[in-house]
């Protein structure tokens, strides 16, 4: 793909914006679901705009595969940077806001489901445990990109298909 120093660049736009999204998640600006599912969404438009440049540069013609490489660039890219940004501010904070912004979670989670007959003690515990491993990269969080970048990309396919298209054949 000889556009990809674009790809890249689109990529860490998203990367700057999952940022965000995931700083307004843990500060209780937005949910824990609706940030999660932004960071989802808010891939599209900057697919299109990748493939978009590729159609301007190659006077209106994307292949599919020219248009699905640039969304895993611009996917690729966003997510592990966004990856190694949460992971140097959230290791770099202090012990207090770690707990602040855990019991900010943890609130917003009971909140959630305050409406069901769950034990909200165990519950709370249990949640305090999972998020605990939120402020270190490990395992977890790279499985969790790598399942994250899986289901972008269904997205990078989607827009693909509908995005490319195809030089007429000469002959």
């Amino acid at each position: 793909m000889k556009h990809w120093k674009m790809g890249i660049l689109i990529g860490l736009l998203y990367a700057a914006l999952s940022f965000y999204l995931g700083y307004a998640m843990l500060n209780g600006t937005i949910g824990m679901w609706k940030a999660t599912i932004l960071v989802y969404v808010v891939a599209i438009p900057f697919c299109v705009l990748g493939i978009y440049y590729i159609r301007r540069k190659d006077s209106g013609f994307v292949s599919f595969r020219d248009a699905f490489l640039m969304c895993l660039v611009i996917i690729i890219t966003g997510m592990f940077s966004s990856l190694i940004a949460n992971g140097i501010y959230l290791t770099n904070i202090d012990e207090q806001e770690q707990d602040r912004m855990m019991d900010i979670i943890v609130e917003n989670q009971l909140a959630m489901i305050e409406n069901l007959e769950i034990d909200e003690l165990e519950l709370e515990d249990q949640l305090r445990v999972q998020m605990k491993g939120m402020f270190e990269i490990n395992a977890t969080t790279i499985a969790s990109s790598m399942f994250s970048v899986f289901i972008i990309s269904i997205f990078g396919v989607i827009v693909s298909m509908i995005m490319r298209r195809e030089r007429p054949l000469i002959g």
